[in-house]
């Protein structure tokens, strides 16, 4: 069994039939969302709007054929999408080269620490003297 997503377009609210069909292919619904009514970009089947809804199911590949060819067969359904759920995480070019970069900041930052702690000591030094008494006397605040 795998993870899909299915995502529906219909013209009523009810996605009974639909489920149905599901469990009739072997499948099992985990979770359905009602996104509510939209405006199409475009008509479908000369509807202007639909209601959406998104399903999680669990499937046996083998009857997703079967299972697409009945989709189309249903007067109530506009269009539907049927994607599979990753188990794993994919992680794309750009996640990979923001995590390089990230721990090679951090190796930088270990690094600098004693310069830091250095400079804020010499910089707190400055002010101290700043501060302290060797302002003349006509800038000191009363």
């Amino acid at each position: 069994m795998t993870d899909y997503e299915l995502t529906v377009i219909t013209r009523e609210e009810s996605i009974a039939d639909l489920e149905k069909l599901i469990e009739e292919a072997g499948g099992q619904i985990q979770s359905r969302q009602p996104m509510g009514r939209k405006t199409l970009a475009y008509s479908i089947k000369k509807e202007t709007a639909g209601y959406y809804t998104s399903i999680r199911l669990n499937l046996d590949p083998a009857k997703i054929e079967a299972l697409n060819k009945q989709f189309l067969l249903q007067a109530n359904l506009l269009r539907h999408l049927l994607v599979v759920i990753p188990t794993h995480k994919l992680t794309s070019h750009l996640e990979v080269e923001e995590i390089k970069e990230a721990k090679e900041v951090n190796e930088t930052d270990s690094k600098n620490v004693a310069d830091d702690q250095e400079r804020s000591k010499a910089l707190d030094e400055q002010l101290s003297k700043l501060i302290g008494g060797d302002e003349p006397e006509n800038q000191k605040e009363i």
